[in-house]
């Protein structure tokens, strides 16, 4: 189903997935509230962890795309997707170094888990 989306850009990923009402993929939750992620930043300040300053910086080369069932959240731009950990600890943000239209047809077409795509 997913095939179609093979070298899309990431706006013509989104707009596909919109308009064909997609909303959930497996364990993925598309195009969230970016509400939720600002509370739960704010109430969980450490050293470790991103700061809202920091998370609204990423927005300058990511977009918000997805959430995981685990509360774990994916941005994504043109050329790598990233998974921001519901811990909100940086040293546990995990990378897919390619599209998010990629990495869609490869998780739709596999029965792991979406944190398998990803590396540190």
């Amino acid at each position: 189903m997913f095939e179609i989306l093979y070298n899309q850009t990431l706006t013509e990923t989104i707009t596909w997935l919109q308009e064909e009402k997609v909303e959930i993929i497996g364990e993925l939750v598309l195009f969230p509230s970016t509400d939720y992620l600002q509370k739960s930043l704010a109430a969980t300040p450490s050293e470790l962890t991103i700061t809202v300053t920091e998370y609204l910086q990423m927005f300058d080369h990511y977009e918000l795309v997805a959430r995981t069932i685990d509360g774990d959240y994916l941005l994504a731009n043109e050329h790598e997707v990233v998974m921001l950990p519901h811990s909100h600890i940086k040293e546990d943000f995990l990378y897919y170094y390619d599209t998010f239209s990629s990495l869609i047809i490869k998780y739709a077409n596999s029965k792991n888990s979406i944190e398998t795509f990803f590396k540190k």
